[in-house]
């Protein structure tokens, strides 16, 4: 069954927006057609398609509930120098069930800025993809130093390549949960910005001699976590 976003679910009927209505005409719904609709907070309803001139309505016919998201991976990363590539990845981190996403500025970062309002959509059209409940929240670009200040009485996973700096595989911390991960820029986190992590109890891991883009460096991390702790 076809799944659908709408922040609110309360009531008998459901009016999607503009946007989600064409995504229901594009997938050929006709009055009648069985659909689900998340609000992106676990709650879920399934209903009959209704189309009101060019919107969606959806007659509700049963509701669902989920306590919690089950997930518990948090990526702190650094934006990428080419936005289509954040989307990538935000797009497949949200299909494997990421808790949230913050974005980080560091001293070799070559983006301060993200397009918030596309990064959202790509995190909607995730979830109705991978047919999740809950949408994770995405956060704009902060310094290195308010999230290390915020994060730093959790568990820390911070990937870097400076071999001269103490690391351990990450397949060795897989017993932490929850955690979150920290992904540097294409250059890498500066030297003092991994000390003062280190400062703040972040444990370095290493994911291999391979020299990994952010995004592939963040997959990595959130798949084999993941391959560890079976949802």
């Amino acid at each position: 069954m076809n799944l659908f976003y709408n922040p609110h679910i309360h009531g008998d009927c459901i009016e999607l927006d503009v946007e989600e209505s064409r995504h229901v005409k594009a997938m050929r719904h006709q009055d009648g057609d069985l659909v689900q609709v998340t609000n992106g907070e676990g709650g879920c309803i399934t209903g009959s398609v209704q189309w009101k001139k060019h919107l969606a309505l959806v007659q509700v016919t049963e509701r669902f509930e989920q306590s919690t998201p089950g997930t518990f991976i948090h990526l702190i990363m650094a934006p990428t120098k080419q936005h289509e590539r954040m989307e990538w990845l935000l797009e497949k981190a949200v299909e494997m069930g990421i808790g949230s996403v913050h974005f980080v500025q560091c001293a070799n970062s070559e983006r301060p800025i993200v397009r918030m309002d596309r990064l959202h959509r790509v995190a909607i059209a995730a979830i109705k993809q991978s047919q999740r409940w809950f949408l994770p929240k995405v956060h704009d670009v902060q310094k290195f130093d308010q999230l290390l200040e915020q994060f730093q009485s959790q568990s820390n996973l911070i990937a870097h390549c400076r071999e001269e700096l103490p690391r351990i595989r990450i397949a060795n911390l897989l017993q932490h949960k929850p955690m979150n991960i920290w992904i540097g820029p294409e250059g890498d986190f500066h030297t003092n910005e991994l000390e003062r992590a280190q400062a703040h109890g972040f444990t370095s891991i290493s994911l291999g001699h391979a020299r990994l883009r952010t995004e592939t460096a963040a997959l990595a991390c959130i798949a084999a976590i993941q391959m560890h702790h079976a949802e």
